[in-house]
């Protein structure tokens, strides 16, 4: 009887701190209190040697309490969302082996709500790369959470063997600020048509190797005539300017800081143009459309 007396005081503190702390146990001071109750609880169980039930319960309910906020903490933490899956490229060419991180771009959520790409892994169902066509790919991205996300991506197979005038045509219209166009003038000239905004900016005539731009500002019209070399450099502009009915006519100094402005543009629509032909010395200047048509590059082999 003395047995179940001793530690009275602390069994009734762990019992009450036991229940209040899960009543409490929505907020983080409950599992404060119910850590203290079970020290109480485990103090009283000792000194009574087992057999004061009330610290018994009060030590459970401590427990439990405890282990309601260790499940909220979780919970709070526990990642929840699924991985993203975008599409990067969808163009490839026979005999490609294709990569995930070229196929596409895998991003997640962390527990803070950043946006992260790491600890996801990715993979890709079987790809067909021998022969040409319209293939779907299916993607599985996997974060560490074990949220799962599927995709179906449709890709493209080309044939690498293709043509400088389709290459061409497969890879203009892709600046971010002009769109360009093929547009076949007489005699087979290999001409490219370039707008912005939806407003008409300027003919490039590769074949006799000329460059019309025309622009207005206000009242001020201007049109320049320019000649570049098979180095695809602008040697010559000549400008017609006409304000309020007055026409003139000059040739415009290369060093000038209004030449080497327009330069940099042209030098612009160029890489936009040829893209890699440029970089690997493909030259196109003096040919015709039917010269382009039958000359034949392999893409992949581009650098």
């Amino acid at each position: 009887m003395e047995e179940k007396k001793k530690g009275k005081g602390f069994a009734i503190t762990s019992l009450v701190l036991g229940i209040v702390g899960i009543v409490l146990s929505i907020i983080f001071i409950g599992g404060i209190l119910g850590i203290i109750g079970a020290i109480f609880g485990i103090i009283a169980i000792i000194q009574s040697k087992g057999k004061n039930k009330m610290s018994i319960v009060g030590t459970i309910l401590s427990v439990i309490a405890i282990l309601i906020i260790i499940g909220e903490i979780y919970l709070l933490n526990m990642d929840t969302t699924p991985p993203t899956i975008k599409a990067n490229r969808t163009t490839f060419y026979i005999g490609d082996t294709i990569k995930a991180e070229e196929l596409v771009t895998v991003s997640d959520k962390d527990a803070n709500g950043n946006e992260t790409t790491e600890n996801i892994k990715v993979e890709l169902g079987e790809i067909d790369t021998t022969t040409e066509g319209i293939k779907k790919v299916n993607v599985i991205a996997t974060d560490k959470g074990k949220n799962q996300t599927k995709a179906e991506i449709t890709i493209k197979i080309k044939n690498p063997n293709t043509t400088v005038y389709d290459y061409i045509k497969d890879n203009i219209s892709k600046s971010n600020y002009y769109t360009y166009t093929i547009e076949n003038y007489e005699d087979g000239h290999f001409t490219i048509k370039n707008t912005t905004k939806d407003k008409d900016y300027g003919i490039i005539d590769f074949t006799e190797m000329t460059i019309k731009e025309y622009s207005q500002l206000d009242t001020f019209v201007f049109i320049d005539i320019m000649k570049f070399n098979n180095n695809l450099e602008i040697t010559e502009i000549h400008r017609t300017s006409k304000f309020l009915g007055k026409v003139d006519n000059e040739y415009i100094d290369l060093n000038s800081d209004t030449a080497q402005s327009t330069i940099t543009i042209q030098k612009t629509h160029f890489k936009d143009i040829l893209g890699k032909l440029q970089n690997n010395n493909i030259n196109i200047t003096g040919k015709t459309v039917q010269q382009l048509k039958s000359e034949k590059i392999n893409i992949k082999e581009l650098q």
